[in-house]
């Protein structure tokens, strides 16, 4: 983290992931299957 500022951390995060205030169905899609996929993960690992 070297010679990074707040700003430039500020803009790759909005650049790299949609706005918390306004996920489109294809993000929740997204989200669900991930929680799905961790969910699975820790059944396997049991």
């Amino acid at each position: 983290m070297t010679g990074t500022t707040g700003d430039e951390q500020t803009e790759s995060a909005e650049q790299g992931s949609v706005p918390a205030e306004d996920p489109t169905l294809a993000d929740l899609i997204w989200l669900q299957e991930t929680r799905e996929d961790r969910l699975a993960k820790a059944r396997h690992l049991r």
